[in-house]
């Protein structure tokens, strides 16, 4: 049995053994344990007031599933889960809750988005693996995860200030892979030895200030995702092919309109394009209207083994790599002993532009250029 397991197996046991008199004092709400666990709890309640219609599962949920009662309370759907059931068993039993599972926080059976929020109150410290956690919990969530330590800085802050940095919040939901730790494993002796700007210390000083998390989270994208991202991809992918495109929703004079509308409106309810979808109802059919957001995500890993494989040889070989040195071939390497799965998305994307960077070097520096296949 290796170390994380035996460190599972030890958490169960020690669940198995817990009394049941102890357990049963959570019940009693007019306790003082009770109310330092109600003054946690509403953390989250700004999460559950903008998000009225959220589906929640909680993790390392013990004492009956009490992290799930709160936000049943409330009037959500939730399902309390903990590595051993058998106290959410009873919890169950006595209508304390409505749905649990057994699950491992390494390796939830949920598939992708299967539940708006994932609440981790007190858990991540006992799991052997805690980024493996983390990585599970954010598949599982279409929106994200709450993650509340013992001794929490945040319990005596205003409501929405407990929620955390929201500069950092936004760069993990984007996906921002930026800490010393990845430098060294990602980059090469080129890359590392100039002064890198810090991600995330960029996102603080552009950071718009705004005391709503997700008007400022929209004025930053406006100003910055939407002309060093999107738009300026569009520009490229379109003049490539030798199209003008327009995109009628980025409109100077629109977007000052709709600036001036309240979240709550164009919200409404708590329902992301709410007012834009309310605006168009008359011209366009309801399959549209309500369909799922899809999104256009590449399945990275698929497109990587099929359409690149020939150019990954010659850009990514351990040759290549340490000759232009802006690279780390071991992670190159160590991406690629796995099975493509959607877990390692972000990793492929990593290793795709990787192969680009290879390519302007190739062409700009070395004015070389890849005859076509």
């Amino acid at each position: 049995m290796n170390a994380q397991n035996k460190s599972y197996q030890h958490q169960i046991d020690h669940l198995k053994k817990y009394p049941e008199d102890r357990c049963k004092l959570m019940l009693n709400h007019s306790t003082i344990n009770r109310w330092r666990q109600e003054r946690i709890y509403h953390i989250i309640d700004p999460l559950l007031k903008m998000f009225p219609d959220s589906e929640w599962l909680t993790v390392g949920d013990f004492y009956y599933g009490t992290d799930a009662q709160y936000i049943r309370s409330k009037g959500f759907k939730v399902v309390a889960s903990d590595v051993d059931d058998h106290f959410l068993k009873k919890g169950k039993e006595i209508g304390y809750i409505d749905n649990y599972s057994k699950e491992n926080v390494e390796s939830l059976s949920y598939s992708d988005g299967q539940f708006d929020f994932v609440l981790c109150k007190e858990t991540l410290h006992h799991l052997p693996r805690p980024y493996i956690g983390l990585y599970e919990m954010l598949r599982v969530s279409k929106i994200g995860i709450v993650v509340i330590e013992p001794y929490d800085r945040f319990i005596n802050a205003s409501p929405i200030e407990k929620l955390g940095n929201w500069p950092v919040v936004y760069g993990l939901v984007r996906n921002v892979w930026d800490s010393p730790k990845l430098r060294q494993l990602i980059y090469g002796e080129r890359m590392l030895a100039g002064q890198l700007p810090s991600a995330f210390e960029y996102l603080k000083q552009h950071w718009p200030k705004h005391p709503d998390p997700v008007i400022a989270a929209t004025k930053f994208e406006w100003r910055q995702k939407m002309v060093n991202d999107l738009l300026w991809q569009e520009d490229r992918v379109s003049m490539a092919h030798g199209l003008e495109v327009r995109t009628p929703l980025v409109d100077r004079v629109l977007y000052s309109h709709v600036d001036k509308f309240p979240r709550d409106e164009l919200m409404r309810n708590g329902k992301p394009k709410a007012y834009l979808k309310a605006t168009v109802s008359a011209i366009l059919p309801q399959q549209i209207l309500n369909r799922p957001k899809s999104g256009f995500q590449v399945a990275s890993f698929d497109f990587y083994h099929k359409h690149l494989t020939r150019l990954a040889q010659e850009q990514l070989n351990e040759k290549t790599v340490k000759e232009v040195g802006l690279f780390n071939y071991k992670f190159i390497s160590h991406v690629l002993k796995f099975s493509p799965t959607k877990r390692l998305r972000w990793h492929y994307f990593i290793l795709y532009f990787m192969i680009l960077t290879h390519l302007w070097v190739q062409l700009f520096e070395n004015g070389q250029w890849t005859e076509k296949p």
